[in-house]
């Protein structure tokens, strides 16, 4: 009998769908710093919406990272991938390994903003497909269709995590072809900026009423301090992170253990 394969386009395409949908409404994820690809097929198989793979905080190597990307999409997780920086080499690398999306952290300037936005959107995805890699399926995808689904299915979010972001969020949320904002609340309460994270939400929620169809997007640490004036103007938020969940669950696991032993 001959030897069928499945279509890794059907399975790309209703991953990026899933993730689009759930962005724009109450989609949550988790932040991961873990660079074995294992961790990411447990991800996979939890509840997470999705999983923001941290380059920003991390130490991946091209391949680490591959792999990792890999074993999430595999059990039908949607990927994001964060970096500290607009390096375009480093973009570069996310769109061919076939990323679901893309986020840029500390981002003050909106130029800056569009310049990576817009090679994202264009040269970027010529090099990908030119690559045959991943994310164009080796080039099964025709150039001018793989070019149409990477700027309608590719999440681009610029991340708000400075004193010298607030105020320029209102112009770069309307960068074009971006897809929203991401707010670094941790970030942004360590630098003890004037206002503190209530200065941040402000900033949301002018941002929000400036471009309603975007998306936003928030980083917590503990969910029960959402304010419902920050759940208005969110779309989507994130949990931090897998080491600290597998730390505070491995804690939480041994003193219930422990408990049923006599002191």
């Amino acid at each position: 009998m001959p030897v069928t394969h499945s279509n890794p386009v059907v399975g790309m395409l209703a991953r990026r769908a899933r993730l689009r949908a759930t962005l724009a409404k109450g989609g949550c994820g988790v932040f991961a710093r873990l660079r074995t690809s294992e961790a990411y097929e447990a991800l996979a198989e939890s509840t997470a919406d999705f999983v923001v793979i941290d380059h920003e905080h991390g130490s991946f190597s091209p391949g680490e990272l591959s792999a990792c990307v890999l074993a999430a999409q595999a059990g039908g997780l949607a990927v994001i991938i964060r970096f500290g920086t607009d390096d375009l080499s480093l973009l570069q690398q996310a769109v061919t390994i076939g990323t679901d999306g893309i986020i840029v952290a500390h981002c003050n300037d909106p130029v800056r903003v569009l310049d990576w936005v817009k090679f994202l959107r264009g040269r970027a995805l010529e090099r990908a497909w030119a690559g045959a890699g991943r994310a164009s399926a080796r080039r099964a995808i025709p150039w001018s269709e793989f070019r149409k689904m990477m700027h309608r299915d590719l999440v681009v979010i610029a991340q708000i995590d400075e004193p010298e972001g607030l105020g320029r969020s209102c112009d770069i949320v309307q960068v074009p072809s971006l897809d929203g904002l991401f707010y670094g609340t941790i970030g942004f309460a360590l630098a003890d900026a004037k206002g503190g994270v209530e200065a941040l939400n402000a900033d949301l929620a002018d941002a929000r009423a400036q471009r309603p169809d975007a998306i936003f997007g928030y980083s917590i640490a503990d969910p029960h301090r959402l304010s419902d004036d920050v759940l208005k103007n969110i779309t989507f938020a994130v949990s931090d992170s897998d080491i600290g969940l597998l730390q505070r669950a491995v804690s939480e696991q041994i003193h219930l253990l422990k408990g049923f032993f006599p002191t």
